[in-house]
């Protein structure tokens, strides 16, 4: 009973110390089980965040389409382009993330993203700290058997 008591008690401290639980974003289904959609799509969100939290391009852009067109008029070069910039001014990248909401409709989905990003500049006389909190659309087709990211927008969603 003790013991208990004292677990809880430990477990609500961390929660109110500010600690958000990443349990559930971090679970990814394991080999052999057919995952539904919504998680493979919320794998390829853990996996970019990954990617951007190890400052690697190629992981990222193994996520996105070839046919990759934002409203900004990026396409997949422009983004490895960005990543490599980013990557190159910016290090101890941290994201934070709730979790996503998920629309499927047959081969497409809609994703409302909701993050904060912290990140520290190699070069503090060039770049400012990075501190960014909001939310993002982000739109996937499901391309030869994979959920691909063709569009991410941070305006009003499709």
């Amino acid at each position: 009973m003790k013991a208990r008591l004292l677990t809880a008690l430990t477990l609500a401290g961390i929660c109110a110390a500010g600690c958000a639980p990443r349990w559930d974003l971090d679970q990814v289904p394991l080999p052999g089980f057919q995952a539904s959609d919504e998680e493979q799509i919320r794998a390829v969100l853990i996996d970019v965040r990954r990617g951007m939290e190890n400052r690697q391009p190629f992981r990222i852009l193994a996520h996105v389409s070839r046919g990759y067109q934002d409203p900004n008029g990026r396409t997949y070069q422009d983004l490895y382009g960005y990543f490599e910039d980013f990557f190159e001014r910016y290090r101890n990248i941290r994201i934070e993330r709730v979790r996503p909401r998920i629309l499927v409709l047959g081969d497409h989905a809609q994703v409302l993203d909701t993050f904060a990003t912290i990140a520290e500049p190699l070069d503090p006389t060039v770049d400012v700290p990075l501190n960014v909190e909001g939310q993002v659309y982000i739109y996937l087709d499901r391309i030869d058997g994979r959920w691909r990211i063709v569009s991410w927008d941070s305006a009003q969603p499709r």
